[in-house]
């Protein structure tokens, strides 16, 4: 048993290091992505979407939930950088020419700022990711 679990642990970290040579600081690395398989990089996809879904619900940005009666700052950082994880994935997609998982992520993108765009707040960060 124990043979096996660090086995799987070492895998583990071994699709996290491989994922970190792809996706640094916010851009993709399109040499790794070339060496890569489209079911890896599918793989990786399905993993952004987990990391945001899960991030959506621990810091409760959910598009219906409006600041919780007032204008947090730190709200708004949080729903920009979940963007921008999505417009990672999108620009992956698109690579991938995979139209579903764009506009999942445009959606998703989209309920994310919603509520600022109610709310007319008009930072350069929300303005660069309305505008990609």
């Amino acid at each position: 048993m124990n043979f096996t679990a660090s086995n799987e642990n070492a895998k583990t970290l071994q699709f996290i290091a491989y994922f970190n040579q792809i996706f640094f600081d916010g851009v993709l690395n399109y040499e790794m992505i070339r060496k890569t398989s489209p079911i890896l990089l599918r793989k990786f996809l399905e993993c952004i979407f987990i990391v945001t879904d899960i991030k959506i619900k621990t810091k409760k940005i959910f598009c219906d939930i409006l600041f919780n009666g007032k204008i947090q700052y730190t709200n708004q950082i949080d729903r920009v950088r979940e963007c921008e994880n999505l417009l990672v994935a999108i620009e992956l997609a698109a690579w991938l020419n995979d139209a579903p998982i764009i506009l999942q992520a445009v959606v998703q993108c989209y309920g994310l700022l919603a509520p600022l765009i109610y709310f007319n707040l008009a930072y350069e960060p929300i303005i660069k990711n309305i505008a990609y």
